[in-house]
């Protein structure tokens, strides 16, 4: 799938809206490919609260993708 500016610049938003503080803060390290080890010390937090927030923000961009899709 290509991402094209509307679809990039909209999924932007729609993160911006939806994600906690804390996906906020653990969204640029899943990015990066970070672990979810590193990533709970980099921001001192739980591994299982790093886990769970990874979960619910691919959760969050799934559902964006389908409803953009539709």
């Amino acid at each position: 799938m290509i991402l094209g500016k509307e679809f990039l610049e909209g999924l932007k938003k729609y993160l911006d809206v939806n994600l906690t503080s804390l996906e906020k803060k653990v969204f640029p390290y899943m990015c990066q490919g970070y672990t979810y080890l590193e990533t709970s010390k980099r921001l001192n937090e739980k591994v299982k609260r790093i886990d769970n927030a990874i979960c619910r923000t691919k959760q969050k961009i799934k559902l964006y993708i389908e409803s953009y899709l539709e």
